[in-house]
């Protein structure tokens, strides 16, 4: 087969980060996100080894968001506190103690900005949130202002656990989404840290003991041999889905930005390729197909409710019945769902308020026998979900999403993905707080980095 293009864009170059033209290219069974750069000439980088499949779903996603989403009012907001840290990873994209990216956040410039935003959820990240002065302070104030907190964390502060108490108490209905890359002490060289492994599980049995929902997150490098990634990722998971306090997984890539912003293109790990990488180690039957079906239904829900949703999110969803976990294939055709689904899509999107309809007349037609039934019931434990704006709480026990994440940086940045982040962000740099999709403030960062390094040099 011959070398084809799925569609124009624009994205950066790697080298000197210029905005450039671009295009995502099918050259079977491969799949490429292509640039030109008028000084640095062309350069590739893999998005794909499912040639076909993976065009049908960019196909999909580029239908159902097509630039029509608000460009910056994301109802959720994520607020960098501080770029402090007490872990220092080898791999940090905000190079944490290093480079002053930003500046610890004003409590009362948070209480402002929060009190402007319509979501029901209010992130802190960083560096590490929780070594801000006022964490605990801020933690009340989302709280008072009725917004779901969600702390993303190392854990290490978490193994105090009169810090944990504290910290439930500020805000009930607290969220944690917690680094760990599994039981191994060799899993966390990158952290220069000898105790990390013994502080992670003492963090854990922490939040376990206070019953605080939590999904856990796994950092993956390009070269890890993969029978020693698929044991990490088969004792990760098996622990995750012993404990009931712990409702999904995420995993990503080694970002090329901050302090591995020389990461090269080849050692780039794609979400889809990723994935794979998961699929091959996961103890159940399971295809990318599954996959790229359970994709199409979580960017279905997102276009009724009417939220943006970046396209590099891939969700390996597992349900449990009395035979034990099985993956939406053993319920649903996928090949027949994909079919019918993509011919509605590519002849007329539905409208917002018809998504939901569509949605269910595709998997109801597509179900096999045996599985209409329990998907049926599964489909109305996991409706509170959505409802809620994504509260991990409500994900029913019987359901384990594994999601698959990367970012925006300097190799797989693409336009028409950007516009759609859902992920809005404030910082504090300079005296003043910024206001900026996810996905702008990595390249903004990445441009600060190199022009500092040029300064230096």
């Amino acid at each position: 087969m011959t070398e084809r293009i799925i569609r124009e864009t624009t994205s950066v170059c790697g080298t000197c980060l210029a905005e450039v033209p671009a295009r995502v290219v099918l050259d079977p069974p491969r799949v490429y996100l292509e640039k030109d750069c008028p000084v640095h000439h062309r350069s590739r980088v893999m998005l794909s080894e499912n040639g076909e499949d993976y065009a049908g779903s960019d196909r999909v996603y580029h239908r159902l968001f097509n630039g029509d989403s608000p460009a910056i009012d994301r109802p959720d907001r994520y607020f960098f506190l501080t770029n402090r840290c007490n872990q220092d990873c080898t791999f940090c994209i905000t190079e944490a103690n290093r480079f002053p990216y930003y500046d610890d956040f004003p409590a009362e410039r948070f209480a402002s900005l929060l009190r402007a935003h319509r979501g029901r959820k209010a992130s802190f990240i960083g560096g590490e949130p929780l070594l801000h002065p006022r964490v605990l302070d801020m933690a009340a104030t989302a709280a008072r202002q009725g917004k779901t907190l969600v702390v993303y964390t190392n854990g290490i502060r978490l193994a105090d656990e009169q810090f944990l108490r504290d910290l439930i108490r500020a805000a009930p209905g607290l969220e944690i989404r917690m680094t760990f890359e599994g039981f191994d002490p060799g899993a966390y060289r990158h952290t220069q840290r000898e105790d990390i492994r013994a502080v992670k599980l003492a963090a854990l049995s922490n939040i376990e003991r206070h019953g605080v929902a939590t999904v856990l997150g796994c950092t993956v490098v390009e070269g890890e041999e993969p029978q020693a990634f698929a044991r990490r990722f088969r004792a990760i998971l098996n622990y995750s889905q012993e404990k009931t306090f712990v409702r999904g997984l995420t995993f990503q890539g080694v970002v090329a930005g901050g302090s591995a912003s020389s990461l090269p293109a080849d050692a780039a790990l794609s979400v889809d390729r990723l994935m794979d990488r998961l699929l091959e180690a996961l103890p159940y039957p399971a295809s990318h197909r599954g996959v790229y079906l359970a994709q199409r239904c979580v960017l279905a829900l997102a276009r009724a409710f009417g939220s943006p949703l970046c396209e590099y999110v891939q969700p390996l969803v597992l349900i449990r019945d009395d035979a034990g976990w099985k993956t939406i294939e053993d319920f649903v055709d996928a090949e027949r769902f994909i079919k019918r689904f993509d011919r509605r899509v590519a002849a007329s999107p539905p409208a917002a308020p018809a998504m939901l309809a569509t949605l269910a007349t595709d998997l109801l037609a597509s179900a096999k026998a045996s599985g209409l039934r329990p998907l049926i019931t599964q489909a109305l434990r996991v409706l509170p979900y959505f409802l809620t704006g994504g509260t991990i709480s409500r994900i029913p026990k019987t359901i384990f999403p594994i999601v698959v994440i990367t970012a925006c940086d300097r190799h797989f940045y693409d336009a028409g993905i950007t516009r759609n982040c859902e992920k809005g962000t404030h910082t504090f740099v300079r005296g003043g707080v910024t206001d900026e999709l996810c996905a702008d403030l990595l390249i903004r960062h990445a441009r600060e980095r190199l022009a500092a390094g040029s300064k230096d040099g």
